[in-house]
């Protein structure tokens, strides 16, 4: 019973460390996990979720020896998104907000050798 207990309040608290990643304008709401993956793109006057619920999306994949590597991690501060990638591989996307939308811009990324980035 008391290993049942700390299994539960171990994911319990899991759970409630992963807080989404919210960037919103006027009309548009975008949320993400802290793995980088979006998990709403939503209208903020009507409610709808725009994303797509069969697939994973991420910000941004990169493409490395013809292979798609998803993030591993993401974090964001004074308004650069910070997505780590398996192979100690790092990207930093600024995110702009403006009334009517979201820019994002790829400032850096760590290893020369990716062949493209997949937004």
């Amino acid at each position: 019973m008391k290993n049942t207990c700390l299994a539960f309040l171990a994911i319990f608290f899991i759970s409630c460390s992963e807080r989404p990643l919210i960037f919103e304008t006027e009309s548009l709401s975008l949320s993400m996990n802290s793995s980088g993956q979006i998990t709403s793109l939503a209208d903020r006057q009507s409610g709808i979720n725009y994303l797509s619920q069969d697939s994973i999306s991420y910000l941004i994949q990169i493409r490395k020896a013809g292979e798609f590597i998803p993030p591993t991690e993401a974090s964001v501060e004074q308004g650069v998104i910070t997505l780590q990638f398996p192979q100690e591989i790092e990207a930093k996307v600024r995110m702009t907000k403006n009334t009517s939308h979201l820019a994002l811009e790829l400032i850096s990324i760590s290893d020369p050798t990716i062949d493209l980035v997949q937004w």
